[in-house]
C-alpha cells in the first residue's frame, strides 16, 4: 500500500451496513482511507483523502486450480458492498479490491478492482414485468425467483402461473433481494411486495409453483396446497440447473 493509506473498519472493528429499505445488508472486510494531502492511486483507483472518502476491500481464498477470474457471486457482493458504503455509511466508495489468495501459497495474491454500477442497485426495486411463473424483470434486468419452480409457458399451467403472478404483481412496486446468484441470464433473488409479502410464495399458495428444496431448503414446501405436486408433475419443468453458474458479464480490471 502507498505511504499515507490506512485500513479501517477491519478486524474486530468490521462494519455491518444496513439498507432496511432495499432489503440488503453486508459487512465488508475493510475500508480503505488515505490521509496523504494529495489524491494518490491505490492498484490504480484513485482515493482522494479524509474519512468521507474510501475503497472497499474484500478478501477471498480459493484454490490452486481455480479460474483465474473471479467469482460471479463475490463481484455482485463487491457492487452492493459499494452501493451500501455510499448511500449508508455516507462513505465515497467508486470501488472495491477484490483480493484473491491461494490457499496453499499465502504469497500468491490476486487483485481485482471492481468498479461502481449503479444500475445493478436500481434495479433492485421497482415494477416488475412478468416474464413467466418464476421469471420477473425489473427495469430491464431479470430475476429469477429464488427456491420456487414454475411451469414453462409452454407446459400445462405456464400460462395460468405467469397470469397468477401478473396478478400478484399488478400496481406494486417490487423489491429483490439479489443474493449473487445467476441462472443463465438472470439474476437469482427473492423479492418482495412493499407490505413484506414474498411473491413466489404467493405463488406457491395458489398452486401454480412449488417449492425447490435443492436451494429453499424446504422453505415453501409447507405452503403448497394439497395435490398441487401432482398436478404440476412434481416440479419436473426443465431447469436442469437453476443456478447455472457464470464467471460475469461486467468489466473487471485486474491488478
Amino acid at each position: 500500500m502507498p505511504h499515507g493509506v490506512y485500513l479501517e473498519a477491519a478486524g474486530d472493528h468490521q462494519r455491518t451496513l444496513i439498507d432496511p429499505e432495499a432489503r440488503l445488508s453486508a459487512t465488508p472486510d475493510g475500508l480503505i482511507v488515505s490521509r496523504a494531502n494529495d489524491e494518490i492511486e491505490v492498484h490504480g483507483v484513485e482515493l482522494k483523502p479524509g474519512s468521507e472518502y474510501g475503497i472497499g476491500l474484500e478478501i477471498k481464498s480459493r484454490g490452486p486450480n481455480a479460474s483465474s477470474l473471479p467469482k460471479f457471486e463475490h463481484v455482485k457482493q463487491a457492487e452492493f458492498q459499494i452501493e451500501l458504503w455510499n448511500r449508508v455509511a455516507g462513505v465515497k466508495v467508486d470501488a472495491v479490491l477484490l483480493y484473491y489468495g491461494n490457499r496453499d501459497r499465502f504469497d500468491e495474491i490476486d487483485v481485482f478492482v471492481v468498479p461502481r454500477r449503479e444500475l445493478v442497485w436500481n434495479a433492485a426495486k421497482g415494477r416488475a414485468y412478468i416474464i413467466d411463473g418464476d421469471t420477473i424483470c425489473i427495469k430491464g434486468t431479470k430475476i429469477r425467483l429464488a427456491g420456487i419452480d414454475a411451469p414453462e409457458l409452454d407446459q400445462p399451467w405456464g400460462q395460468k402461473s405467469k397470469w397468477a403472478m401478473v396478478n400478484i404483481c399488478k400496481g406494486q412496486i417490487i423489491t429483490a433481494e439479489l443474493d449473487g446468484e445467476r441462472s443463465y441470464d438472470r439474476l437469482v433473488g427473492t423479492c418482495y411486495l412493499p407490505d413484506g409479502r414474498d411473491i413466489g410464495a404467493e405463488l406457491i399458495k395458489l398452486g401454480l409453483a412449488l417449492d425447490l428444496p435443492r436451494f429453499s431448503m424446504g422453505k415453501y414446501r409447507h405452503l403448497e396446497p394439497q395435490g398441487a405436486r401432482q398436478r404440476l408433475g412434481n416440479g419436473r419443468f426443465g431447469h436442469a440447473s437453476i443456478r447455472f453458474r457464470q464467471q460475469t458479464t461486467v468489466t473487471i480490471q485486474k491488478r
